[in-house]
């Protein structure tokens, strides 16, 4: 399975892996391990757009707002490029909120 493939380069190989349906473009997955991540899979990820999500989580992070902090895989890179991006981030447990298309 291709998500194991991912998970391995974060040393989270024996994680379980649970699907997240909410999202409305890319899939989500609830990996738990001693901790709880989110793992993201990025539908027609552009490079620059990719790079650029990550810095901004890393600023808003830096001055204390509560946001997933990405993490890592073990080389040290911020996202898995296979046949499709992919972003580990924290879990963050919160509630879902349902919002009318006029409320976005």
């Amino acid at each position: 399975m291709e998500l194991q493939l991912i998970l391995q380069k974060y040393g989270l190989s024996k994680s379980t892996v649970q699907p997240i349906n909410s999202g409305l473009i890319n899939k989500s997955y609830l990996i738990t391990n001693v901790k709880t991540y989110v793992l993201r899979e990025i539908e027609n990820a552009n490079a620059d757009k990719l790079s650029f999500e990550i810095r901004f989580v890393e600023h808003l992070v830096h001055h204390q707002i509560a946001f997933p902090r990405t993490i890592p895989t073990l080389n040290g890179a911020l996202s898995v490029k296979k046949n499709k991006d992919y972003l580990l981030q924290e879990y963050i447990d919160g509630h879902k909120h349902k919002y009318s298309v006029k409320e976005c």
